[in-house]
């Protein structure tokens, strides 16, 4: 651990769980060139053989030794035998002939995507064009200005292998005095020596120094430490050891909000024999925008679908667990599409927490008297002569829709311990990383939708387009008229400054009730205080929840069309009711009839298990259009696809489920359900994963059955916590149903204080105040409008020791039924 203002040791930043996953350490090279750790792979269960009994026989497969586990990913990190890539080639094999095992993953030696010059060009404009500088001077500006805004404390989490901590960028991380308050802690492994440093890789040093390098001792700067006398505090790890996703892990489940993710791979297939693939031994492999095919970080087709896999299983994995979190990563150095599934990871995965950056040039000059942006012009850009003093993409970043938005990727680093000039997308995210964490410090409810939103509406524009052989494309995402009016089609180019300003006005726009601050101060010489805390419910049930998704699941088989007739003839009272349960509700639709294969349906007839025909959205004439475009399909057997549906309605990214809000699905039908946990022929999912689904997401389901009682629907609304209403054979009933089950979501609340941006550890316990021995968590039961509930909160002095005073600001959310948010109390902790 390196701490300004506390000398500096190079301790982990380390959380004791169940699960664990060992460091890896010797590796194998194979024949692209491509580092893989070879004392260990990553195997995956299918689910329902995911146990320690079925770990422990297939690894004797391979005659391996079961020595970590990640529980949340059902993976298994067996200890192998294996000298040489073949080898765990072959292992890999045998393991994936196994019918209990998903996957298999050799993990990567991830390199590094930088490229190095020695020369040092003038770089007057490479903060300037992302307006960085400025970014400081306004964040500094709202903190101490007239109105203050008071900054929450940030976690970051850097995937790299290590640091120089003896590097001068990182010098004033040993002064002997300086608070908390204003310091930056790094936590990392580094070496006592640069020569020793020097083994673990400049990267990481020139990664990290872009986010909190010291000010005018090296050559870079790093934006947190501009801004180290203005927030609360930062913590950021660095470390690699337990590979890709399971360091990232660790990072995120001790706090970190962002994390940055420098580096990636190309899938590459040859016939090369050894690890100098050449041009003509490819045989496929992504193509650059002149042709040629990308070699650097390249692995077979095996290791990139395998890869792929975990990545996919990861991303999903914390959309429900941790859906604020952000992943920022470099779009690469191949000069080729970064969304291309095909080819290039992890840039490719679809996912709203995955922020994806590419490299723009500076106003540098080489000693040639050439600038980078001349060069540039030369590497597939489509501007005329006149523009090519302009900013634009650099010559060798990745492109395409994928890439949201881009900065310098060229910076004044070390290569050893003297000052070079280092380029590639790996120093342009570290940029828009340490922005995220600040926008996150200035309001720390945006989602990663929000903060990717907020980061292009506020970009500077940017030439877009790139020319390639078989035509063009962009370099950035279109800037669409809703995000720029005056740059719209334009790239998108990272405006610090105004990205800030943005965080800042979304605060205003915000409906979520924010209480009284609460002030805890915990002297010296005390332990721990316990503060009671009051929360008090709106005697109005229109004012309780802040926001609330409504999904209406409407049944289109044959004998459901007088029941869809009611529905476009009510739509406006309908959404009257809809738009009363909360200060801001978005609404979508979603149909079902069920399976196109007899004897479940029809494909002449158009039947299908699920669409969604309306994303969840607060325009209120898109419900009426929709409705009025349902079609009647025919439906087969009786029982429909309503299982099948609500599964997909539950996991779909597509749908748009927020964060902290209420989630409610009206299923509307009048027949019972298929169910594939009964009959083994049907295609679509079960009672058990529909459940494990709505559970995962928090989601009450009512059921608006027409015509009378059906078991089904009784069963899927009292495991969901909703109630089913029966309505007449064309549901003229349904407004009032609508508005009887809205008013049950606010009777006999289940209600919990959750700490949020607790970073440095200080709640030890939250229990209601009536119930002092209740384990920490628990929740305050039955509670109605115009109840006022008390909480007891115990704080201490966390991870904080020493005589130097501290200053830590977090928020209390108070929540229902542990998914929607109803306020949130502002907590600062001041510990002498």
């Amino acid at each position: 651990m390196l701490e300004a203002g506390g000398g500096y040791s190079n301790q982990d930043w380390f959380t004791v769980s169940a699960d664990g996953m060992k460091e890896l350490k010797s590796t194998v090279t194979s024949t692209s060139g491509t580092e893989f750790y070879s004392d260990y792979l990553i195997v995956r269960l299918h689910s329902d053989n995911d146990s320690l009994d079925n770990a422990q026989r297939v690894a004797a497969l391979v005659s391996g030794s079961i020595v970590g586990r990640e529980s949340a990913l059902h993976w298994w990190q067996i200890e192998v035998n294996a000298d040489s890539y073949e080898s765990l080639e072959a292992i890999q094999s045998t393991l994936l002939s196994d019918s209990m095992v998903e996957n298999v993953m050799i993990e990567p030696m991830i390199q590094t995507e930088s490229i190095s010059w020695t020369a040092d060009p003038d770089l007057s404009e490479q903060r300037e064009r992302n307006k960085l500088e400025q970014a400081a001077d306004y964040y500094e500006s709202i903190v101490f200005g007239t109105n203050p805004i008071l900054p929450f404390f940030v976690a970051m989490g850097v995937f790299e292998h290590g640091l120089d901590f003896q590097l001068a960028d990182f010098s004033t991380y040993s002064a002997n005095e300086k608070t908390t308050r204003n310091s930056v802690t790094l936590y990392g492994r580094s070496a006592p020596t640069h020569t020793q440093a020097n083994a673990i890789g400049n990267h990481g040093s020139n990664v990290t120094g872009v986010i909190a390098a010291s000010l005018g001792n090296g050559g870079n700067a790093g934006l947190i430490s501009a801004l180290a006398g203005s927030h609360n505090g930062s913590n950021i790890t660095v470390d690699n050891r337990l590979g890709f996703i399971g360091q990232t892990l660790k990072m995120i489940r001790n706090g970190a909000s962002v994390v940055n993710w420098s580096w990636g791979i190309h899938r590459v297939d040859h016939n090369s024999v050894d690890s100098d693939v050449q041009q003509n031994e490819v045989t496929n492999a992504a193509l650059t925008c002149n042709g040629d095919f990308v070699l650097a970080n390249g692995v077979s087709t095996v290791q990139f679908n395998a890869i792929s896999n975990e990545l996919n299983a990861f991303f999903e994995y914390i959309a429900i667990n941790y859906p604020n979190v952000v992943i920022v990563s470099s779009a690469g150095n191949g000069m080729t599409s970064a969304g291309d599934a095909s080819y290039r990871l992890p840039t490719s995965i679809n996912s709203d927490q995955l922020l994806v950056v590419g490299a723009h040039t500076t106003g540098a000059s080489f000693p040639n008297g050439k600038s980078e942006d001349l060069l540039a012009s030369e590497y597939c850009y489509a501007g005329s002569s006149e523009s090519n003093e302009v900013v634009k993409r650099a010559y060798y970043s990745n492109y395409g829709d994928r890439v949201d938005i881009s900065a310098s990727g060229t910076i004044v680093g070390f290569q050893n311990e003297t000052k070079a000039l280092v380029m590639g997308t790996s120093y342009a995210t570290p940029a828009v990383a340490s922005t995220v964490a600040m926008m996150q410090s200035i309001n720390p409810r945006l989602t990663p939708s929000e903060i990717t939103h907020l980061l292009r509406a506020s970009a500077s524009p940017i030439e877009n387009e790139v020319i390639t052989t078989t035509g063009s494309t962009s370099f950035t995402r279109p800037l669409t008229a809703s995000e720029s009016s005056s740059h719209s089609g334009k790239g998108a180019r990272l405006n610090a400054e105004f990205a800030l300003k943005a965080a800042v006005t979304s605060l205003g726009e915000s409906t979520l009730t924010r209480t009284d601050p609460v002030t805890v101060s915990v002297p010296s010489g005390v332990g721990e205080v316990t503060q009671t805390i009051t929360i008090e419910i709106p005697t109005e049930t229109t004012s309780i929840y802040d926001k609330a998704d409504i999904a209406f699941l409407v049944d289109i088989s044959g004998s459901y069309s007088d029941d869809i007739q009611t529905f476009r003839s009510q739509a406006n009272e309908l959404i009257e009711e809809f738009s009363s349960v909360a200060n801001d509700v978005a609404v979508g639709i979603a149909s079902f009839s069920d399976f196109p294969i007899h004897p479940y349906g029809s494909s002449a007839a158009g039947d299908y298990a699920y669409q969604l025909d309306l994303g969840l959205s607060s325009e209120q004439g898109s419900l009426q259009s929709t409705l009025d475009s349902l079609q009647i399909k025919a439906g087969g057997n009786g029982p429909e696809s309503q299982l099948e549906a609500l599964y997909q309605l539950a996991s779909s990214r597509e749908v748009g489920w927020r964060n902290n809000s209420l989630p409610i699905v009206f299923l509307a039908t009048d027949a019972g359900f298929n169910n594939a946990d009964s009959d083994a022929s049907y295609p679509g999912h079960g009672w058990n994963d529909t459940l494990k689904a709505l559970s995962d997401r928090g989601i009450i389901v009512f059921g608006l059955m027409s015509g009378g009682s059906i078991v089904d629907v009784h069963q899927i609304t009292d495991e969901t916590g909703g109630e089913a209403f029966t309505l007449s054979r064309d549901s003229a009933e349904v407004v009032s149903a609508v508005a009887a089950a809205l008013d049950l979501t606010t009777q006999d609340m289940n209600i919990e204080l959750e700490p949020v941006g607790d970073f440095a550890g200080v709640v030890k316990s939250i229990v209601p105040t009536n119930n002092p021995t209740a384990p920490h968590g628990t929740a305050a039961t039955s509670v109605n409008p115009g109840d006022t509930v008390s909480f007891d909160v115990t704080f201490t002095k966390g991870n904080f020791n020493g005589s130097r005073s501290h200053i830590v600001t977090f928020r209390l959310l108070v929540n229902v039924d542990g998914v929607a948010t109803i306020q949130e109390v502002p907590v600062t902790i001041v510990i002498n």
